[in-house]
């Protein structure tokens, strides 16, 4: 997705938990058409220039 689009990125805290909470415990994360995908993760991307990524990066899990 764009980022230009205005839902492109994570912007609340509760979004963030719920979405990595069910990467984590899962393996599933929500399209953009609200449908569950089954993936693999290795890692998590945060992108740095995010409002709040310093203080998402250190949540613990």
């Amino acid at each position: 997705m764009s980022r230009l689009q205005s839902d492109a990125l994570i912007q609340t805290e509760e979004e963030m938990l719920v979405h990595v909470k069910s990467i984590l415990t899962s393996n599933e994360v929500m399209s953009v058409q609200q449908k569950k995908i089954k993936i693999s993760a290795q890692t998590l991307c945060i992108h740095g220039d995010g409002q709040h990524a310093l203080d998402y990066a250190k949540k613990n899990f």
